[in-house]
């Protein structure tokens, strides 16, 4: 999973006359994308379809740094040195090798010791989705999902136990979605607009399934 530290969520300034151009202009971009667009300095003055390429490129750079900043944080816990003079592609590949080669003692025992909140702000999130969706809330299945999943979502705990975020887990048994039997480990947030899907990871941090993020999209609209 990755710690996401550029922010996109959408703009008040983002016009009804611009999100349909911006559609008009890039049609294979679906609602769920244009929540990425913001009103950001560094678009300022592109077309619709130059923005969403910029955006594109941004969350590859971003994705790269929140990949690095992982592992910076998995070995602070750990106690070993990090050497930024390492490449970002010599990073990356410390930190898969992190976190893949660590039992689930390791996890358990650097894990924060997260409490759900009674009063979470997410219990209503539970009555929106669908009982096939399950909801982590235990320590030892954030664990779990870690080492079936191959991704850093063990440290998530502490974001957690602050109600700053939730824990989702969901295998497409019967490949709705993509391929038959494939789990989905699924961060949500909430904001003044409503609940929404901070990120969607597969095995491996492979990415997720835009055809779920669109029904999944569809349901947090009714909560």
């Amino acid at each position: 999973m990755e710690h996401v530290i550029w922010d996109s969520e959408p703009s008040d300034e983002l016009r009804e006359e611009e999100r349909e151009m911006f559609l008009e202009e890039s049609p294979e971009t679906d609602e769920g994308d244009l929540d990425e667009i913001v009103d950001d300095e560094r678009l300022e003055g592109l077309t619709p379809s130059e923005r969403y390429d910029a955006v594109q490129r941004l969350k590859v750079r971003n994705h790269m740094e929140n990949t690095i900043r992982d592992f910076v944080n998995m070995a602070m816990i750990d106690g070993q040195k990090v050497s930024l003079r390492h490449s970002p592609k010599r990073l990356i590949e410390d930190h898969d090798y992190y976190v893949n080669n660590r039992p689930r003692s390791y996890y358990m025992k650097n894990m924060y010791r997260f409490k759900i909140p009674k009063e979470s702000q997410f219990n209503k999130l539970r009555n929106v989705l669908p009982s096939e969706f399950e909801w982590i809330k235990t320590r030892t299945r954030l664990a779990d999902e870690s080492i079936m999943q191959h991704h850093c979502v063990w440290s998530y705990g502490e974001y957690i136990h602050k109600d700053q975020s939730t824990i989702y887990s969901y295998v497409d048994s019967e490949g709705k979605y993509g391929d038959a039997g494939l789990r989905y480990t699924i961060e949500f947030k909430r904001r003044e607009s409503g609940f929404y899907i901070a990120q969607m990871q597969k095995k491996y941090d492979r990415g997720g399934s835009e055809s779920l993020r669109d029904e999944i999209n569809k349901l947090l609209k009714t909560a």
